[in-house]
């Protein structure tokens, strides 16, 4: 039942996403991940990704933490940088359909190249999103959190109100560890 949520969710999203680029839950607390189709993961381990759509939501699920971020202006409809503080780079993209109603995008304001290192993705139904979240994810693998590896730095993802949160800790960021 999860996987057949899961896959209504992607397509009412409002960008089209292969759905070999998510993950796909097989068991409860179990998920395949794009890396390698055939690991499996229990959630109380670090759930391995390659590419963002192993933990990202479909309509982001094109970029990976650590983009530069001219790689992820001609693949998003951002709105201009703000940078009201000077440490990071913050831009927004609306959905008008589909289960997300606004992703913020956080890029290095330092760092060469700007990278994507955060993102805060609102849902329409918080509902939506759990279901999500546990098709994809699974249970929270640390504590009430999700902790991802598979990239040159850790991963953790949250949720909080109606928001589900992803944050490198690269370092050089707010996030370092």
């Amino acid at each position: 039942m999860p996987r057949l949520i899961a896959l209504l969710l992607l397509a009412s999203c409002a960008k089209a996403v292969p759905v070999e680029a998510t993950a796909q839950a097989l068991e409860p607390n179990e998920v395949t991940v794009q890396k390698d189709p055939n690991a499996l993961h229990k959630a109380s381990d670090v759930i391995e990704v390659g590419p963002g759509g192993a933990y990202l939501p479909p309509c982001v699920a094109d970029l990976t933490l650590g983009m530069p971020m001219a790689s992820v202006e001609p693949l998003h409809a951002m709105t201009p940088a703000d940078s009201l503080l000077d440490f990071r780079l913050q831009r927004e993209q609306a959905f008008a359909a589909g289960p997300v109603s606004n992703v913020t995008y956080y890029f290095d304001g330092d760092l060469p190249g700007h990278p994507l290192y955060e993102l805060i993705v609102e849902w329409r139904v918080p509902a939506e999103r759990d279901l999500w979240l546990k098709a994809t994810l699974g249970a929270p693998n640390a504590g009430d959190q999700w902790s991802v590896s598979g990239l040159e730095w850790p991963v953790r993802a949250w949720v909080f109100d109606n928001r589900y949160v992803v944050a490198a800790g690269m370092p050089g960021t707010e996030w370092a560890e």
